[in-house]
């Protein structure tokens, strides 16, 4: 049986998380959506053959509410526009060819605003994302 090309060069993927405040990153120490990615990229790479990179490209550029005690509108009123890509470089090349496989990383999808507006920053940048994944999802 003849391998399948897409096994033979598989398509690099890239793993973008969504940020956080600049604040928020302070009180916790961390990003945790950059570390989340960081992890996934340990755990996938045994187990397949395409290169996976995380980028730290996406920054909020502007200041934003805290998300948790915002409705659906509000929390989406709240992220529009705040989100920028910033040093994206030779992945912005390869992402707008196809040549790179992109996805969004998040901790908790509540109503989806954060990665809505991950998503319309990659997209404005030229950049086409392959998808989402998400540690969780809330029902509020």
């Amino acid at each position: 049986m003849r391998a399948d090309a897409s096994q033979e060069n598989p398509v690099p993927i890239s793993f973008i998380p969504i940020p956080s405040s600049l604040r928020a990153n302070r009180q916790r120490g961390y990003k945790h959506s950059l570390e989340l990615a960081k992890e996934l990229r340990r755990k996938l790479l045994p187990h397949i053959k395409s290169e996976v990179v995380v980028s730290d490209i996406l920054r909020v550029n502007r200041a934003v509410a805290d998300q948790s005690g915002l409705d659906r509108a509000e929390r989406i009123s709240n992220l529009r526009g705040a989100y920028s890509v910033v040093e994206a470089g030779t992945q912005l090349v390869r992402a707008r060819s196809g040549e790179l496989k992109v996805y969004l990383i998040d901790d908790l999808m509540t109503t989806g605003s954060s990665l809505q507006e991950g998503w319309r920053a990659l997209t404005e940048a030229g950049m086409r994302t392959s998808g989402a994944l998400v540690a969780g999802a809330s029902a509020t």
